[in-house]
């Protein structure tokens, strides 16, 4: 019985991040930061949780930076739309867009997405949170 387990594999169980977005304090600004990671293909959870960023995102006296952590997500043409859309209602309000954790496959229909929409000189890809906040912040 031993040895059967020795030849089974281990796969790790991917939990979407299902904490509500936050700002959070980085080089003297805010950032909103939308934990979208680890939802795999689940889309109607990834919907929810995007109209809900959008509603906390959306308001006047919020941050205009944000950050949309991405990692473990697939972006299919669909969800990608689906973020781009909610960027737009709320973009009275974002100033720079930074997106973590993308393949390069969904980074390309991000960015067809955004040039259309004018989105595209305010946004960037990042593969690490670091990198992403520090960008933002600078002016």
């Amino acid at each position: 019985m031993r040895w059967m387990n020795f030849w089974k594999k281990q796969v790790p169980v991917r939990v979407p991040d299902l904490r509500p977005s936050f700002l959070l304090p980085h080089n003297g600004a805010e950032i909103w930061i939308a934990t979208l990671d680890n939802f795999g293909d689940q889309f109607k959870l990834l919907q929810e949780k995007i109209f809900a960023t959008e509603q906390l995102i959306g308001k006047p006296s919020r941050s205009g930076y944000i950050l949309y952590h991405l990692e473990d997500t697939v972006v299919t043409e669909e969800v990608a739309t689906l973020i781009i859309e909610s960027l737009i209602r709320s973009s009275d309000y974002n100033r720079k867009i930074a997106f973590v954790g993308v393949s390069k496959r969904a980074s390309k229909t991000l960015r067809s997405f955004s040039k259309e929409l004018n989105l595209s000189s305010k946004s960037d890809y990042f593969s690490s949170m670091d990198e992403a906040k520090n960008w933002l912040t600078r002016e």
